[in-house]
């Protein structure tokens, strides 16, 4: 009430309270995202965390493990977020795969689910990041947005579990289709936007690992045993490289095979001695597009990190299929469609040294018509459209 014996604030008050009286006051929402799996999350909602600080309706604020500390402050300095670096409950840094067997993400959720309850949004990267849920005192108002790690291209992208949550990103058409095949859509759950992390990196410039002429070949496989090429193919694939004098080759596997499968590693090691043989098992360049810029040809299996090669130009993909995932039909994996597919050994070579013509000849076609559908690029940067989105979603 605007009431009271006359003083300056009170009289400052009260013409306050005149200014006001035909408008809503609107409160802040409290909106924070989840960084605590490995870095590579970070570049897929940290563009959209600093979309929201420069928005009145928001007060933005990033919880994030000390691992991803340095990474997100680099981004959020310029920007009105707070941080806060979770912590558990021991208090020695532990292997990555033994804070997966100790459900290190619901640990963590459960000591800090007071903190927790004090936010309205929750900006997630992982689908068990929605196990914050539960340990909040009340859902009511309390709104769950994922956006996911990567562009979809296997099985578990499509996963029902997306539909736990309130709102959920779509990187493109496709992506939509498949969706909406899989009555994953309602009418306000979700929004095409593009790409996040492109919008992020796309003009940063980076540093080549080889500075010689020869062809590099990104070699990018999967952590999963029953997916991944490298535990079939991986050193015969090595051995490779080790003895040809026309390529280069990047090593740079998903960040888990080198955490899940330590006995590996002092073999692998003892192919960087070759001059052509770079080996990265999880630095910032494995994530920030550096390798994907570099490279000359990749050669996966079932990531998508195939896709994001092709954002920065069309070029020959060659996969490998391990586990005769194609002919037993055990997986759609879309990226397979924009490069030719083996799953022999016996035919790497060969294929390899063929690829910039079955490129030329049929895929590079395929990859002009796919990627802008897998991949929207509208009038608005990707992370405005995440946030409108948010608005749209709170605005009741």
């Amino acid at each position: 009430m605007c009431t009271g014996r006359f003083s300056l604030s009170k009289f400052l008050v009260k013409v306050n309270c005149i200014l006001n009286k035909n408008k809503k006051i609107k409160t802040k929402k409290k909106i924070v995202f989840i960084f605590i799996d490995k870095s590579y999350a970070v570049y897929h909602a940290i563009s959209l965390a600093m979309q929201c600080a420069s928005d009145d309706n928001f007060e933005v604020t990033i919880a994030c493990s000390i691992q991803n500390y340095g990474l997100v402050k680099k981004y959020a300095a310029s920007y009105q977020i707070d941080i806060k670096v979770l912590r558990p409950y021991w208090y020695i840094a532990l292997p990555h795969y033994l804070e997966i067997k100790l459900q290190f993400r619901k640990l963590l959720f459960k000591k800090y689910r007071n903190y927790f309850n004090s936010f309205d949004l929750f900006i997630c990267t992982l689908y068990e990041d929605i196990l914050l849920r539960q340990e909040l005192n009340s859902e009511k108002d309390k709104h769950f947005i994922s956006c996911n790690h990567g562009v979809s291209n296997t099985s578990y992208s499509f996963d029902d579990k997306i539909k736990a949550f309130d709102l959920f990103y779509i990187s493109g058409q496709d992506e939509y289709t498949i969706r909406q095949e899989k009555n994953q859509l309602t009418a306000s759950n979700h929004a095409l936007i593009g790409y996040l992390k492109y919008e992020l990196l796309k003009d940063v410039e980076t540093e080549n690992v080889f500075s010689n002429n020869k062809k590099t070949v990104l070699y990018n496989p999967h952590w999963r045993k029953d997916k991944s090429s490298f535990f079939k193919f991986g050193f015969e694939i090595l051995d490779y490289f080790a003895k040809s004098e026309t390529y280069n080759l990047i090593f740079a596997p998903h960040s888990l095979l080198g955490v899940r499968n330590k006995n590996l590693l002092l073999k692998i090691n003892s192919y960087k001695k070759y001059n052509n043989i770079h080996i990265d098992y999880g630095s910032e360049k494995c994530n920030d597009f550096t390798y994907v810029k570099e490279a000359d040809i990749y050669l996966g299996d079932v990531s998508s990190q195939a896709l994001e090669f092709l954002l920065f130009g069309y070029r020959p993909c060659l996969f490998l299929d391990a586990f005769d995932i194609v002919r037993k039909n055990k997986d759609q994996v879309i990226s397979w469609e924009l490069g030719q597919v083996i799953d022999s050994i016996k035919e790497f070579e060969s294929s390899l040294k063929d690829c910039y013509v079955n490129h030329a000849s049929t895929y590079k076609k395929i990859q002009e018509e796919r990627i802008p559908k897998m991949f929207y690029q509208g009038d608005k940067l990707p992370s405005i459209l995440a946030k409108d989105a948010i608005l749209n979603l709170i605005k009741d």
